[in-house]
């Protein structure tokens, strides 16, 4: 993160693990649906958290650090 300078994101759902085309009774369909909306959470939360994650980050550099 500091390296690259930018926030890490969960990776996207791989659609290919979910066999839609044979699923007479949708489970795949709705496994799929709740593998998205576990990332959605998963990325409101990594919201949520991230102030207190870099305010943590910043109580830990030196003042050197922050200049």
């Amino acid at each position: 993160m500091i390296i690259d300078e930018e926030y890490c994101t969960p990776p996207k759902v791989d659609t290919a693990l979910y066999d839609l085309s044979n699923d007479p009774y949708e489970v795949e369909k709705a496994r799929l649906r709740e593998a998205h909306n576990q990332r959605d959470k998963e990325i409101h939360n990594m919201m949520v958290d991230r102030t207190s994650m870099f305010e943590y980050l910043i109580s830990k550099l030196s003042k050197e650090s922050l200049d």
